[in-house]
C-alpha cells in the first residue's frame, strides 16, 4: 500500500470533527470496506482534489473508526494453526448458472408484483436501499467478473431460506456518524481490546457530536440525540498503539513501534512481507496465522481465513486483501459473520512507512450488530427471482448509467446493507457496464467495469414500496428500463 493509497485510507476514518463526513457513515463491507485505490469506484478526480483541499484546509491528520464488503467461500488450509471450521459451508454455483428453463415467468413474476406488502405477520421492510459512498459509484474494473472472487459465503446466491433483519440503532441522518453505543460500553470495549493485546491504555477520551460544528440546532434529529451525544472514544496505549472505538461498534487499532514510530509490526514467524506475486492459498495461511496470534481479539471460534487480490485499479494493479470471520455457525450465519462482524488484516505490503518491514499495520473489527436490534427472521426470494425482478427494472443502483440488459448480468451474491435504518439481506448482482464513464487508462488496460445493482432478499410480500422512483442524486432507486 502506498502512502497515497494511505492517505486515502486514512481520509476515510478522519473523525468528523475535523472534516464533517466526506462519506456516510453506515455503508457495510460491499459496500467493502475502506476506500482503498480500487475497491470502489470512490475516489474520482474530483474526489482527490476535494481530499486534498480539506487536507490542506484543516492541516491535520489521523486514524479512527469506520465501517464495513464474491465467490466460493475460503477456509484456512489444514497446515494453518488457526482453527478451521469442522465442516467447509456449502459450496456456492456457478454465478452465470440461472438457465432460461430456471427465471420466472411473466405470470410468475406478475404473482411477485401482485403479493407485494400483503403479509401481516411481519414488519413490512422498505424495498430500496440507501446510497452508496457519497463520491463516485458502487462499481469495480477487472477482466473477468470472477477476478472479483473476495470470499464472500454468499456467492451465487446459495440456497439459504431465511435471513434475519436487525434495526440499526447507531444510524444517524445527515451523514453523522453513527450514535449506538453509550460512552460508557465503548470506554469498556477499550478496555477489553487492550487486555486482549496486553497493552495499557492512558486516558480515554470521548468525542461528541457537538466537536463536528455541524449545526445540529437546525437538524431534525432523533429523541436523546444531540450534542453532547458520543460518537467514538479513543486511547493511546503506553506503547505507542492507538486505539478506538465507534459507535456501530467498530474497533481500529493502529499499530505503531517504539516512541510512536511509523514502522508496521512484524508478520507471524515463518511468513515473509507479501508482494504482488502472493497467491491466494498463501494470503490465507497469513490471515490463519494472524487470527491465532490475535485471538484473545477476534473472539471467534472457527475463523475463516479470507484472502483475495480484488479488482484492479487504473494503472492494472491490485491490492490484496487479508480478513477472517466467524464460521462456526450455518450457512445463513456464516454470510451474517462476513457482511456484518468480520476483522480485517492491514498490511503495509509496499513497505511505505518509515522503517516498515512490510508486517501489520492496523487491525480493524468490525461488529454492525454491537447496536443493532433483531427485527424478525424472514423467508427470501429465490435468485432467479430477484433476477426477474431486477430484469424487470425493480432495483437499486448508484451507477450512472441506463440498464444494461439482461444479458450483461454476470455474477449474484447475497450480502447485507442498510435500508430506511434496517440492516437488510440484499441480492447484489455483478452486471457489465460498457457504458459507465472510464478514464483513458481504463480503458487502454482494456478493464471491463462491473456495476452493483440490489435487489432485496426478502420476500415481495414483506416489501412495503417496489423501487420504481428515479432519485437523481446517487444511490437512488431506480425503475430501469422495460
Amino acid at each position: 500500500m502506498t502512502r497515497a493509497e494511505k492517505l486515502l485510507l486514512a481520509l476515510s476514518d478522519i473523525r468528523p470533527d475535523w472534516v464533517l463526513d466526506a462519506a456516510p457513515k453506515n455503508t457495510l463491507p460491499e459496500t467493502g470496506p475502506r476506500p482503498r485505490r480500487s475497491k470502489v469506484k470512490y475516489w474520482g478526480a474530483a474526489g482527490a482534489l476535494a481530499a486534498c483541499l480539506l487536507l490542506a484546509f484543516w492541516g491535520r491528520e489521523a486514524l479512527g473508526g469506520g465501517t464495513p464488503p464474491a465467490a466460493a467461500p475460503q477456509t484456512p488450509p489444514a497446515a494453518a494453526a488457526s482453527p478451521a471450521p469442522t465442516t467447509a459451508p456449502t459450496p456456492a454455483p456457478e454465478n452465470d448458472a440461472l438457465s432460461n428453463a430456471q427465471r420466472p415467468s411473466g405470470a410468475a413474476l406478475d404473482e411477485l408484483l401482485g403479493e407485494l406488502g400483503t403479509a401481516q405477520d411481519k414488519q413490512l421492510l422498505p424495498g430500496g436501499g440507501t446510497a452508496g459512498a457519497g463520491m463516485g459509484y458502487e462499481a469495480r474494473l477487472a477482466y473477468t467478473v470472477d477476478e472479483l472472487a473476495d470470499g464472500n459465503p454468499g456467492a451465487g446466491a446459495p440456497g439459504v431460506e431465511t435471513l434475519p433483519v436487525w434495526r440499526d440503532a447507531s444510524a444517524l441522518p445527515y451523514g453523522l456518524p453513527a450514535v449506538g453505543l453509550s460512552e460508557q460500553a465503548m470506554t469498556e470495549a477499550l478496555q477489553a481490546a487492550a487486555a486482549a493485546l496486553g497493552v495499557e491504555l492512558t486516558e480515554a477520551t470521548p468525542h461528541t457530536l457537538g466537536e463536528t460544528g455541524s449545526g445540529l440546532e437546525h437538524l431534525d434529529l432523533p429523541e436523546g440525540v444531540g450534542p453532547d451525544s458520543v460518537y467514538s472514544v479513543e486511547a493511546a496505549a503506553k506503547n505507542g498503539w492507538h486505539l478506538s472505538i465507534s459507535g456501530d461498534g467498530t474497533l481500529t487499532v493502529s499499530f505503531k513501534g517504539e516512541a510512536g514510530s511509523e514502522d508496521s509490526l512484524p508478520l507471524p514467524e515463518g511468513f515473509a512481507a507479501p508482494g504482488p506475486d502472493t497467491t491466494d492459498a498463501e494470503g490465507r495461511a497469513l490471515t490463519a496465522a494472524l487470527a491465532e496470534q490475535y485471538a484473545g481479539l477476534l473472539g471467534m471460534e472457527q475463523p475463516v481465513a479470507v484472502s483475495y487480490a480484488g479488482d484492479y485499479d487504473i494503472y492494472g494493479e491490485r491490492d490484496r486483501t487479508y480478513l477472517a470471520y466467524e464460521g462456526s455457525g450455518d450457512l445463513g450465519e456464516q454470510i451474517v459473520q462476513y457482511a456484518l462482524c468480520r476483522t480485517e488484516f492491514i498490511l503495509d505490503e509496499e513497505q511505505a512507512l518509515p522503517g516498515s518491514t512490510g508486517g501489520l499495520w492496523m487491525l480493524r473489527r468490525y461488529d454492525r450488530l454491537a447496536a443493532a436490534e433483531l427485527v424478525s427472521e424472514y423467508p427470501l426470494l429465490l435468485p432467479e427471482e430477484a433476477r426477474a425482478l431486477l430484469a424487470a427494472g425493480y432495483y437499486t443502483t448508484d451507477v450512472p448509467v441506463d440498464w444494461p440488459g439482461e444479458d450483461c448480468i454476470e455474477a449474484v451474491e447475497l450480502t447485507y446493507r442498510e435500508s430506511g435504518g434496517l440492516l437488510m439481506p440484499f441480492y447484489r448482482f455483478w452486471v457489465r457496464c460498457d457504458e459507465a464513464p472510464r478514464s483513458e487508462a481504463e480503458q487502454a488496460l482494456g478493464l471491463n467495469t462491473y456495476g452493483a445493482f440490489y435487489v432485496p432478499a426478502v420476500r415481495t410480500e414483506y416489501w412495503s414500496a417496489l423501487p420504481e422512483q428515479e432519485i437523481a442524486d446517487g444511490g437512488a432507486l431506480r425503475k430501469g428500463a422495460q
